[in-house]
Parts: structure tokens; sequence; C-alpha cells
């Protein structure tokens, strides 16, 4: 009988840092656009700022819990999000920028609402 292969979780999502700590600006904004061209490049969009900052803060989360290295942007982009919540209303205000209006951010306040 054959032993059945198993795999490590632990393993998979360490192998994640290198996109979770490279795939941002120089102020830590995730990019939400990857062009797959020569040379690769990557553009921001409304997403940017709640959207993916809130998946990327998810997955920095859970690889720190699964293998013990915090992820370099998981602090960033925690405060980032909490400086975007309304104190009155506790929503999630998307800021103005060339790519983006400002507004609430339904979606990214969605994927905020658990503690991390």
């Amino acid at each position: 009988m054959a032993t059945p292969r198993t795999f490590a979780l632990e393993t998979y999502a360490r192998r994640s840092l290198n996109y979770l700590d490279r795939m941002a600006d120089e102020t830590g904004l995730p990019y939400f656009n990857v062009f797959w061209t020569q040379p690769a490049c990557a553009a921001h969009d409304w997403p940017c700022y709640a959207d993916v900052r809130s998946r990327q803060l998810q997955g920095a989360s859970m690889v720190w819990a699964m293998t013990g290295r915090e992820p370099e942007l998981r602090r960033t982009w925690r405060e980032a999000i909490l400086a975007m919540q309304d104190r009155g209303t506790g929503l999630l205000m998307r800021p103005a920028s060339a790519w983006a209006q400002p507004l609430v951010e339904m979606g990214g306040h969605a994927l905020t609402s658990t503690p991390w």
C-alpha cells in the first residue's frame, strides 16, 4: 500500500511572502492591475485602496499566523485601512486620486469587518 502524500499549507503560505512584500508602490499601496508585458508593469485603479489592500491584509495576517513571519506591509496596510474609516459612521472612505473618486467603499468595507 502506497503512503499518501501530504503537503504543508505553511509552505505555500511562505511562498506567497515575495508577492505580499513586493506588489505595492513605495507608499505600500498594492497594485490592482498587473500587465504581462516586456518588461512587466503594474498600475493602480480604484480597488487598490480598500478592496485589494483589505484582501492583502487578510492574506498577510494568515501568512503571519501560519508561518510566524509577519509580511513587511501588514502593519502599513492595517494603519492605512483604519485611517480610511470615517469616525462617525465607521465606513471606509476611498480618497480622491488620479484614478479614483472619493466615496464610501462598500466592497472594501465588507472585507474589513474582521479584526486583524
